[in-house]
C-alpha cells in the first residue's frame, strides 16, 4: 500500500512538472524523488499522452500507467499477474493538452541554473483550473534537451524531483498496454496468494 500511495505522489508531481512541455512527447528518464519520506528512484516513459512509471519499494515492484486516450490509469502488480482500473480523474492527473482541463500554467523567469550537467532556465510556476490557484512549484527547463523539465520543486521546497539519464524516442507504444496474462481486480480486495515464498 505504502508503494502505491509513494508511486502515485511521484507520478502526479511529474506529470505536473511536465504536462504542457512539448518537448516530452517520447522520452525515458530515472526519476529521483528527494522528500521528507526519504529518497526514492523509479523510471518514466512518456509518449504523446501516455505515461508509465516503475518503482520498487520494499522489495516490490509497482508499475503505473496513464491512458489519457482511455482516460484511466491502470496499477499493475507484476508479481500477482494482477491490476487495477482506476477512471482519470481530471482534478489530478494532468495531461496535455493543458486547455482541455481548463488548466492555466504561468511561468516566471528566475535565472539560470544547471541541473545533473544540463544548461538549465528556472522557473516559478502556477498552475490554474477554472481561474483558480491550484499549485505552484518551480521548474527547471534543460536548453539543450529542447526546454524538457528536468528539474521540479514544490513551492514549500519540500520534495525536489530531477529527471536524470534521459533519453528521446525512448517510449514504444507496447509500454503503455496491460501486459498479456494480467488479470484485472476491483479496487481495495487484496491480491489472492500465490503460493510463492
Amino acid at each position: 500500500m505504502r508503494a502505491r500511495t509513494v508511486l502515485l505522489t511521484v507520478f502526479i508531481v511529474s506529470i505536473f512538472a511536465g504536462a504542457s512541455f512539448a518537448a516530452a512527447a517520447n522520452y525515458s528518464a530515472d526519476l529521483e524523488s528527494v522528500s521528507p519520506v526519504g529518497t526514492i528512484t523509479s523510471k518514466v516513459y512518456v509518449r504523446d499522452n501516455l505515461q508509465r512509471m516503475e518503482m520498487n519499494s520494499a522489495g516490490k515492484r509497482a508499475v503505473m500507467i496513464l491512458r489519457g486516450d482511455k482516460k484511466a490509469v491502470w496499477m499493475l502488480m507484476p508479481e500477482n499477474r494482477l491490476y487495477v482500473e482506476m477512471p482519470m480523474d481530471p482534478r489530478r492527473d494532468l495531461l496535455p493538452p493543458f486547455n482541455a482541463l481548463n488548466v492555466k500554467m504561468e511561468k516566471e523567469l528566475i535565472g539560470e541554473d544547471s541541473v545533473d550537467g544540463h544548461p538549465a532556465k528556472k522557473y516559478h510556476v502556477n498552475v490554474q483550473r477554472n481561474g483558480k490557484m491550484e499549485s505552484s512549484g518551480f521548474v527547471w527547463e534543460a536548453a539543450d534537451l529542447d526546454n524538457l523539465p528536468v528539474r521540479f520543486q514544490t513551492e514549500d521546497r519540500s520534495t525536489t524531483i530531477t529527471w536524470k539519464n534521459i533519453k528521446r524516442d525512448a517510449a514504444v507504444s507496447s509500454f503503455f498496454d496491460i501486459p498479456e496474462g494480467y488479470k484485472k481486480i476491483e479496487a481495495g480486495v487484496p491480491p489472492a496468494p500465490t503460493g510463492r515464498n
